[in-house]
């Protein structure tokens, strides 16, 4: 079955949901909406069901398996996210960050809060992300994704994402008051 180019998919979904707003971007992954994709490829909303429950390939096909269905193989699961899922998420994200970061400008000087997370505990990690919120709204103002290649060691992803947040919400214009951290021990030598 060959799979449906990423315009294709767009345009059938309803008019409503093209915009890629809040509302637009649960409306797309409704599960009656995506009927529409569905009739020409059951690998959409397959892939969109198993990311949204928050299983992965291997979870979802042993299911089918213990249920004698018929399932998508691994790598077909793994191009429609990358051809139809992700491109979707990517345009919401960053709608929905214009969006937040237009408020903030208009707002003022901002109270936020910061931590980094890494995908894996100890000082062994290949990945890390590091997360501003506005205290007031709740809100993700900024969000970095650092890789262990980028800085000299695990432990320096943290302060690397730190900056990474703070240069992307300096570059447009908002304004800090204050930053609450968990006292990581490099991001208030990065805040300076």
């Amino acid at each position: 079955m060959e799979l449906l180019d990423y315009s294709t998919a767009y345009n059938a979904l309803p008019s409503g949901c093209r915009s890629l707003s809040d509302t637009a971007t649960q409306c797309c992954f409704d599960p009656i909406i995506l009927v529409s994709v569905a009739t020409q490829t059951d690998d959409v909303p397959t892939t969109v069901a198993s990311h949204n429950s928050s299983n992965t390939f291997a979870s979802v096909s042993r299911l089918a398996s213990c249920l004698n269905l018929q399932f998508i193989s691994e790598s077909v699961f793994y191009d429609t996210q990358q051809r139809f899922l992700f491109p979707v998420l990517n345009q919401a994200w960053e709608d929905e960050q214009q969006m937040v970061r237009q408020e903030q400008v208009n707002k003022g000087a901002l109270d936020l809060n910061g931590d980094g997370r890494c995908e894996s505990p100890g000082h062994s990690a290949k990945y890390g992300t590091y997360t501003l919120t506005d205290n007031d709204s709740g809100k993700v103002v900024a969000f970095s994704v650092v890789q262990v290649s980028e800085v000299t060691s695990s432990n320096a992803m943290e302060k690397e994402g730190f900056k990474h947040c703070i240069e992307s919400l300096e570059d447009d214009r908002v304004k800090i008051d204050r930053i609450a951290t968990d006292r990581h021990v490099s991001c208030p030598s990065a805040a300076s």
